[in-house]
Order: structure tokens, then C-alpha cells, then sequence
């Protein structure tokens, strides 16, 4: 009896055992975690099953996927994006380290009156007092732009300054609809370099100038100072390249063992960082090396550019032959001599006079020259995924050491942190026509114009309005009758696209004063006036004539004079 008693309790553990393993995910150590897509081209395929099972989905840089299990197969993911769950490769993916839930921040007199003394902002200081509590070395250094935070984002709007690729995997809100941008006939984005790199949204260039977005684990390092540093390393130089072209040995010039030495040797001479250098040229040249790394350029084989300088499409010539003339130019017919002159280019031209980040890679804010127009690159993400790949370079005691980080200030930032746009479908937030009933608007209505005035009589009490938007996925509020107070009388029209975002309309009309009243006409009271006599009339006089008077020539006295005839006066 006691062996059956045994043999069901065993049953029901094993039971209870197995329930648990169905329940409890495979990897506790990859709960809840995130990671970030970065690759420098082309897609990173999600796989039925790995690491050969067929493709089920795609992935594009910057892409965040929850990462459910890493023990699967080694060097791949089990991962989840937009509902798809697959498997993608482990050397792509950069785990996104969220703060230490178990490090809280204890009151820091000392840290707070640091954070005062440097002007941080309120919305600042709660980022950086998390980083703090997990990284006490480190050190934070406010950098202030003195420029006000909406002309910064004006200026970023120019068109062809912040672009963005259109991509299946990207929601609609990355992308803008602002004059230039979007043909309204066609329906099509404008490309403004390769095939399609179109202009980013405003939301999304107001998430990526946002210093606050920057300060976490995952992103911090794009706003490290990119000065070479004795602490860097050939092995944090090599967790950079690791799985491209550059991890294998350097090419047979008999200069370096290693790729990874020759960056470092350029650092020392540069005096920039190694690991900017590396994660720089890994970000230009992607995975599998293109013909200007590889020196492999038809006409120009033997020459090289790591870091694509000059690399534009003009003069009749595509991108990659402009790069390798200025390469050959140069004289850079070994990858080494293309390391060290992309180095030095770099540090004399950016790092140098300011520009000494990755965040100020992408945005110039440093008065040197001008502003905004300085930029090492124009994809308006390019920060953060760099900064993500800089970041694998230090490891143990280099992570945890003193690093300086430099963060921009802006006059006029909002208190609240710009988020990542995330809206799908349609991101039309135009209208194609506006009209007030039996009025006409000043200016005429234009779909990119959002100013407008309508001057009306007294006696119009009210409007009616209508309008019509390009998308038949978007909404218009602010429509129909609107009663009008004397005066200015100010009336929003909004439209609201399917992923949020909201562009209004404004149209002031001006309804005019009540005519005064005219004063009325006073008719005086007659007035007695005596009324002089008539003039008496005289009898006319009788002329006398001359009974002498001769009637022919030959009468007339021949002494007499003659008569002279009257002048007639013009």
C-alpha cells in the first residue's frame, strides 16, 4: 500500500514538474528583454527555426524585438516582432539594458548639487540620477547649445537633412508629409538619396534630437566624448568588428596582425577614439565589406575608403566612384593609409572643434562655421544605433570607469520627453480643400499654407465650414457652424491622421463693428424776413440821330480821319 501511496505522490510531482517546465519560459535570463536590430544594410531575416529554417519575417535596423530565449541554438535568438515569433541571429541583435530595477538611487547631496551646478533641467535629472546609482564613475557633462529648442527642429526639418528609410517594418508616423516631401498628385515620398531614403517626420526628429532619449543603458554611449583614450583595447576594438569583414586578419600589406591594430594604431596618431573609428567604418561598410573597403572599384582596384569620404553621387559619377577618385586622390592604396586619413579627417573636421560625440556626428550644433549643416550623416537614427554598437566595445573595468559623457541643453525644451513615434497606418495629415460658405479665404486655400483670415460684415452672425482631407483615413475636426463675436474670432480646423498625428488650420475671421446709427436730419423753423420793394422801371430814352450823316464815300469830309477797326485779342 505504502509503494502505491509512493508511486501516485512521485506521479503527481512529476506532474507538477512538468506543468512547471510548460509554464516557466525556457530562459529566465532573457525575461522580459529587449534588444535592437543593428545592421548597416539589407535586412536580418526571422527564421521559422533555426539557423537554416525558412524566412518568416524581416528585420531592418533599429528594429526593438522582445527576445523570449537564447538556449536554443548558440549565437541565435528566439524572438518576437509584431506578433511574428522566430529566430534571428544572436550577432545582429544588442541586448537593450534596462535600468537595474535592484540599484535605486539614494539621496545624493553631493550628485544633486553636481547636477545644479551644470544646469541640468528637472526632466533631465531623474535619467541621470538612475545612471548614477548604477554607474557611480561615470560623468556627466551639460553641454549647453544656447539654441532654442523650435528652431532646432525647424532646422531639422529642412528637407534632405534628416532622412529615414522607407521601410515595410517601419510605422507610416516616421514618416513626413511636410511641402517637399510628398507629392500630393502622385502619392509618393520624395527620395533623396539612394532609392529610398526619404525625409523623416517631425515627431520622429523630435524623439531622436531629444538628449532624454539618449539616457539609458542602451543609448548613453552616443553621447561619449570620442577623444582616444588609454584604456581602449585591442579586444574591445575586435567586440566591435566581431562578424564582419574586419575580424578576420588584416589584409597582406605587412603592416598589422590585425584590422583591430590598425585602428588602434590610427587612434593614437588621431586622437580618436578607436572604438568611434571601428564602429564608424563597421556602420559605412556593413557586414561583408563594399568595393571602396574591399579596393575593388572598376578603373580605381587598389584604393580605399573605409569611411566613404567624398563617397556622393555627382560630376556624372555614382557615389562609389566619387569615393574611390578621392581615395586614389589621396593616395590611400592600403586600408591602413584609408584608417588613418579617415582618422585624421574625422578629428580635425569634427572632433576637434566641437563636434565630439555621436550624437553631434548627426546633429551640428556646435558654432563653428555655421550651425545644422556640419553632419557626418544624415539618417536621423544613426546615433542611436551607433552609440548601441560603440557600446560593445567596453566590457569589466573600461565599462565601469570614468567615462565622460557630454549632453546638450536647449532653451525652451518641454518638460515631457518626446517619445518614439509608433503610429500605424496612414500617416496623411493634409487637407485638399477648405472653404468658408459664401466667403472667399486670404490667401486661397493651399494644402501646405495653415494660416488664413476672413474679414465679414456685422450682420454675419456666423460661419459655416467645411473641408475635405487627402486621406480617407483621416479625421477633421472643427467643422460647421461657428457663431462670431465682433471682432477677431479665431476657429482650428484639425486633422488627425490613422496614426495620430494632428495638423491644424487656423482660420481668424474678423467680424466688423455695428455700423453707428446716422444723426437725423433737423428741418429749422421758417423766420419772418421782410421782403425789400421791387425796383421801379424807367422809360427808356429816345437816341437822336444824325440827319448829316452822308450816305456815300464821296460825302465824307476829305480832312476827316479814319476810323481804326478794333483789335481783336486772342
Amino acid at each position: 500500500m505504502k509503494q502505491i501511496v509512493h508511486k501516485v505522490f512521485s506521479l503527481v510531482i512529476c506532474i507538477v514538474i512538468a506543468m512547471t517546465v510548460l509554464i516557466v519560459p525556457q530562459s529566465t535570463a532573457f525575461a522580459a528583454q529587449t534588444g535592437t536590430v543593428n545592421i548597416t544594410s539589407g535586412y536580418l531575416k526571422i527564421r521559422e527555426s533555426a539557423p537554416s529554417g525558412k524566412e518568416i519575417g524581416q528585420l531592418h535596423k533599429g528594429d526593438v524585438v522582445n527576445i523570449l530565449d537564447s538556449t536554443s541554438v548558440a549565437g541565435w535568438y528566439k524572438i518576437e516582432f509584431n506578433g511574428i515569433v522566430g529566430y534571428s541571429s544572436a550577432d545582429y541583435i544588442i541586448i537593450n539594458q534596462p535600468d537595474n530595477p535592484d540599484i535605486e538611487y539614494k539621496p545624493d547631496a553631493d550628485f544633486e548639487a553636481y547636477l545644479t551646478a551644470q544646469g541640468f533641467p528637472e526632466s533631465y535629472k531623474p535619467y541621470l540620477r538612475k545612471l548614477h546609482a548604477a554607474h557611480p564613475n561615470w560623468i556627466f557633462k551639460a553641454v549647453d547649445t544656447n539654441l532654442k529648442w523650435n528652431d532646432v527642429i525647424t532646422a531639422e526639418m529642412k528637407l534632405g537633412r534628416s532622412l529615414i528609410q522607407k521601410l515595410s517594418s517601419y510605422p507610416e508616423s516616421y514618416y513626413s508629409y511636410q511641402q517637399g516631401a510628398y507629392n500630393t498628385e502622385t502619392g509618393k515620398f520624395t527620395v533623396f538619396d539612394g532609392t529610398n531614403w526619404i525625409q523623416a517626420s517631425q515627431a520622429l526628429i523630435e524623439y531622436a534630437v531629444d538628449p532624454r532619449n539618449y539616457l539609458n543603458e542602451t543609448y548613453i554611449f552616443a553621447l561619449l566624448g570620442l577623444n582616444h583614450s588609454s584604456a581602449e583595447t585591442v579586444d574591445g576594438i575586435s567586440a566591435i568588428l566581431k562578424g564582419t569583414f574586419m575580424n578576420k586578419a588584416y589584409p597582406n600589406f605587412s603592416e598589422f596582425a590585425t584590422y583591430a591594430d590598425a585602428f588602434l594604431a590610427a587612434a593614437k596618431i588621431s586622437d580618436v577614439s578607436s572604438y568611434h573609428l571601428a564602429s564608424s567604418c563597421r556602420q559605412e561598410q556593413g557586414v561583408n565589406g563594399s568595393q571602396l573597403s574591399l579596393g575593388t572599384v572598376p578603373g580605381y582596384t587598389g584604393y580605399y575608403n573605409f569611411f566613404n569620404i567624398g563617397a556622393y553621387n555627382g560630376g556624372g559619377n555614382s557615389n562609389v566612384v566619387n569615393g574611390a577618385i578621392y581615395a586614389k586622390n589621396k593616395g590611400w592604396d592600403t586600408p591602413y593609409k584609408s584608417i588613418l586619413g579617415g582618422a585624421e579627417f574625422i578629428g580635425s573636421g569634427y572632433i576637434k572643434i566641437g563636434q565630439n560625440t555621436k550624437y553631434l556626428h548627426k546633429f551640428d550644433f556646435v558654432p563653428y562655421g555655421g550651425l545644422y549643416t556640419h553632419q557626418y550623416m544624415t539618417n536621423i537614427l544613426a546615433a542611436f544605433s551607433e552609440g548601441s554598437s560603440l557600446k560593445k566595445a567596453y566590457k569589466g573595468d573600461s565599462y565601469e570607469s570614468n567615462l565622460t559623457f557630454n549632453i546638450p541643453l536647449f532653451d525652451g525644451i518641454p518638460e515631457t520627453t518626446f517619445p518614439k513615434p509608433t503610429g500605424a497606418g496612414d500617416n496623411n495629415y493634409l487637407l485638399k480643400a477648405l472653404t468658408v460658405d459664401g466667403h472667399s479665404l486670404t490667401p486661397n486655400f493651399d494644402t501646405y499654407i495653415n494660416s488664413y483670415e476672413l474679414v465679414v460684415d456685422y450682420e454675419i452672425e456666423s460661419v459655416n465650414i467645411t473641408a475635405a482631407a487627402m486621406s480617407n483615413q483621416a479625421t477633421i475636426s472643427g467643422l460647421g457652424s461657428h457663431k462670431l463675436n465682433v471682432g477677431d474670432n479665431t476657429v482650428n480646423i484639425t486633422v488627425t491622421a490613422k496614426t495620430g498625428t494632428k495638423n491644424t488650420y487656423t482660420i481668424i475671421v474678423s467680424r466688423q463693428q455695428k455700423p453707428a446709427d446716422p444723426p437725423p436730419v433737423v428741418v429749422p423753423d421758417p423766420i419772418d424776413v421782410p421782403v425789400p420793394p421791387l425796383p421801379q422801371e424807367s422809360e427808356p430814352e429816345e437816341l437822336e440821330t444824325d440827319p448829316q450823316e452822308p450816305e456815300t464815300a464821296e460825302d465824307e469830309d476829305e480832312n476827316a480821319q479814319p476810323v481804326p477797326l478794333p483789335i481783336k485779342r486772342r
